[in-house]
């Protein structure tokens, strides 16, 4: 067995020299994904493989596996036929099923980045490409240290947050969307389509997009002070919403984008009674996040509770998300590309149609 290491160690320095790499006479040996164990980083770079695990490659072991095929892609983006067959590589999970084959095409370049999901890559272009987005120049766990001036010279990221100046900006790793102070929205980035909203504050919006910018909140579809049109019938039914107004129908009172407060016409501030309305609910799980940043299992439930609608699904429970390794580009109604549907779910968008955006 050592004969058979020795014999494969030589093999790779002896590659390094024919390909005409200058490497240095370090030995930190690293297993390549080509199962040869190389006396350094460098070594393993110019023979052009990637590193499997720190240390010299491990004689197989004499795995026993079940002959059932469920597929499940290992840590190396290569596909096993199941569970025990990547364990038996030494390998972990990284998700369930055939791994996704990358179209990304990226250099050799050793510029280490750390991304948001606690890994790092060896450039910005491998990061892109398993799907995840920049945390900072540099390798994960290291305290990074920039030396900036405290000269204060305001600058707007495009994260949306206020800078001193533009070393400390680029010290995080994200970039200038212009000089001074961040105003408020900075971060909404609309599509340019006429779909117009009127809102609670009787402005009309472009787009329910810009109208959500601007944190306001939708009073109905179409121009403000132009009775929307929703096809409602005329029978009588009445309810109250929850603007204290009786509506014939609860069609009529969806279409004015309010949500019902009870059956039956409104009573009089004193007349009401002191308790609150009865919700009458489904038991259907729908996830909805509410902007009082609460998750119901319906939006039945979230208006019950006087919550208005923030996004569909559940509420993110911190800002990062973990998404997926995968490169499978989707174009948001914001006019973004994402690298993957999780990526764009993960910034509250909507798909509007699978690949990049077109210019």
């Amino acid at each position: 067995m050592f004969f058979f290491v020795f014999a494969l160690t030589a093999l790779a320095l002896s590659d390094a020299k024919s390909t005409g790499c200058e490497c240095p006479d370090v030995f930190e040996p690293l297993c390549g994904n080509d199962g040869i164990t190389y006396d350094n980083e460098c070594v393993m770079i110019c023979a052009g493989t990637s590193p499997k695990y720190d240390g010299a490659c491990k004689e197989a072991s004499d795995c026993a596996c079940p002959l059932i095929s469920i597929p499940v892609c290992g840590s190396d983006k290569k596909t096993y036929e199941n569970d025990c067959q990547m364990k038996c590589s030494g390998m972990s999970k990284a998700y369930d099923g055939e791994c996704v084959k990358s179209e990304c095409a990226c250099p050799m370049v050793i510029n280490r980045v750390c991304g948001t999901d606690g890994n790092t890559y060896d450039n910005e272009c491998q990061l892109r490409c398993a799907g995840a987005t920049k945390e900072h120049v540099g390798e994960c766990g290291l305290k990074f240290v920039c030396a900036c001036p405290e000269t204060v010279h305001k600058v707007c990221g495009n994260d949306g947050k206020t800078y001193d100046n533009d070393c400390l900006l680029e010290c995080t790793g994200w970039t200038k969307n212009h000089d001074g102070v961040c105003e408020k929205h900075q971060m909404c980035r609309c599509p340019k389509i006429s779909h117009p909203v009127c809102g609670q504050d009787e402005k009309t919006y472009e787009n329910e997009c810009l109208l959500n910018c601007n944190g306001a909140a939708k009073l109905h579809n179409g121009e403000c002070n132009k009775q929307p049109d929703c096809g409602c019938p005329f029978t009588l039914n009445k309810v109250c919403g929850k603007d204290d107004k009786t509506y014939d129908n609860e069609c009529m009172m969806n279409c004015a984008s309010v949500g019902k407060a009870y059956e039956g016409e409104c009573l009089k501030a004193e007349l009401a009674a002191p308790v609150e309305p009865v919700c009458m609910c489904n038991n259907m799980y729908f996830p909805v996040c509410g902007d009082d940043g609460m998750t119901y299992a319906n939006e039945c439930l979230m208006t019950c509770h006087k919550a208005e609608l923030a996004y569909e699904g559940e509420c993110e429970a911190s800002p990062s998300c973990h998404c997926p390794h995968i490169y499978n580009p989707v174009c948001g109604n914001d006019g973004e590309t994402y690298d993957n549907s999780c990526l764009m779910g993960c910034n509250n968008v909507k798909e509007a149609y699978p690949g990049a955006c077109k210019s």
